[in-house]
């Protein structure tokens, strides 16, 4: 009996480092035609989009809604947008690329007011519309009530970061996770979910994608975290 359960354990947890290691493959892949990219100058950033777009079309699509949602996220948070020439990065993949979501979501997600001239219609028969639209109001929410209702904004960010890993988007997780560390250490002192969240987003995806800005800006907000949370251990 105890030989089956050891056994089972085991192989519960080479599951954890196989789906892990997949993880780290797929960002990694990312990270490194985010780095391609960020070090192009903006005269050779149509060129150098073109090329990493040739070699992995649907790693530049992913990175390329992942860029526009976190950009659109960053504007309405405390946080910096730290990926250098986000602008033209995003702007280089949407004039070679022929996945109409992505144009869409520069509309969906736009950081600047919306005139009749900049608005796209949805794709047809795209299921990820919809999941992108939730996304996008999921955010909205957690935005809008972060400083009045911390439980509906806890449960925005929880669907909405969901919505991030199920598609992928690894930047707007880590960001997401940022806002939820925030909520649950300064407005609910829940210190063990706030270390979790900041945990993720400072030693691992922001590290991984050049955010060094930002993973220090999450460090700081732990370092705080393990700061109070000693106290609270001295007093018990």
């Amino acid at each position: 009996m105890f030989q089956r359960v050891a056994k089972l354990i085991a192989i519960f947890f080479l599951c954890l480092v196989a789906i892990d290691c997949a993880w780290c493959q797929a960002v990694s892949v990312k990270a490194r035609i985010l780095q391609q990219l960020t070090q192009a100058s903006k005269q050779q950033l149509s060129t150098r989009a073109s090329v990493v777009y040739k070699a992995s079309p649907k790693d530049v699509e992913q990175l390329a809604l992942d860029l526009i949602v976190y950009r659109w996220i960053s504007k309405q948070s405390h946080m910096p947008t730290d990926v250098k020439n986000i602008d033209e990065i995003i702007s280089a993949i949407c004039n070679i690329s022929t996945d109409e979501l992505i144009k869409w979501s520069t509309s969906l997600f736009a950081t600047h007011e919306k005139t009749m001239d900049n608005i796209t219609l949805p794709p047809r028969n795209d299921s990820r519309v919809e999941v992108f639209s939730d996304l996008n109001l999921y955010i909205k929410t957690a935005i809008d009530y972060r400083e009045r209702y911390p439980k509906e904004a806890v449960n925005a960010l929880q669907n909405a970061i969901k919505i991030c890993q199920d598609m992928n988007l690894d930047l707007c997780e880590a960001i997401l996770l940022k806002e939820l560390g925030d909520q649950f250490f300064y407005n609910m002192s829940r210190y063990w979910d706030a270390s979790a969240c900041y945990q993720r987003a400072a030693t691992w995806i922001f590290p991984a994608y050049g955010c060094i800005a930002s993973s220090a800006i999450v460090y700081d907000d732990w370092g705080t975290l393990n700061t109070e949370n000693r106290k609270v251990c001295l007093c018990c």
